[in-house]
Parts: structure tokens; C-alpha cells; sequence
């Protein structure tokens, strides 16, 4: 187990420590998810950063699909219900897309 302190700057930035950064091989191209549950507690998840070539060919289809139509409803209802965009929007956007793609599937 590795216990480490940091302190939070300006804008609330922290820095992870290097022993931490090291052991879990973390790189610039991570991502953190931040969990805090009722009582406080809080957890972090570290991903990699999805790119294009990482969401291409996740799921094949049988049927043909349109997927210009498809990513074109999917990104006007978002726009609807969006007042800004925040760091994970791609990802929630890329996930409904699969999850439309397989429900056409259907």
C-alpha cells in the first residue's frame, strides 16, 4: 500500500504523486474518475483517454446502418439538453452511440 499527500493550488489542481503515478503506470493520456459517495468517501478510477481508432469496430452489424443519421439524432438531442460541454461528454456520446447501434441491431 502507498500513502501519499498533495495539496490543492489554484483552481483547485492537485498534482498525483510520483510513487502512485509510477506504480499504476499512469501517463498524460489517463483520465481520473472522481466517485464520491454520502459519507464522503471518495474513490478514483483511472482510465486511458478513448480515441477514434479505439471506438472503430467495437461492434459489427449485420444489418446496414446509417450511422451519419444515427450520430446526428443522437448529437441533436444532446444539444437540447446541454448547457455546456464537460470532459466526458465524447465518452457518454461515443457509449449512446454503440448502445444505438446495437438497438438497431435488434
Amino acid at each position: 500500500m502507498i500513502k501519499a499527500e498533495t495539496n490543492i493550488y489554484d483552481k483547485f489542481q492537485t498534482v498525483i504523486p510520483k510513487k502512485i503515478r509510477e506504480k499504476l503506470g499512469l501517463t498524460k493520456d489517463h483520465v481520473i474518475e472522481w466517485i464520491a459517495d454520502e459519507n464522503g468517501k471518495v474513490e478514483l478510477k483511472f482510465r486511458k483517454k478513448l480515441t477514434d481508432d479505439d471506438v472503430k469496430g467495437m461492434i459489427s452489424l449485420k444489418e446496414k446502418t446509417n450511422a451519419v443519421k444515427l450520430v446526428d439524432d443522437i448529437y441533436k438531442k444532446e444539444i437540447k439538453n446541454m448547457i455546456f460541454i464537460d470532459t466526458n461528454f465524447l465518452l457518454d456520446f461515443l457509449l449512446k452511440l454503440i448502445s444505438g447501434l446495437k438497438e438497431q441491431a435488434k
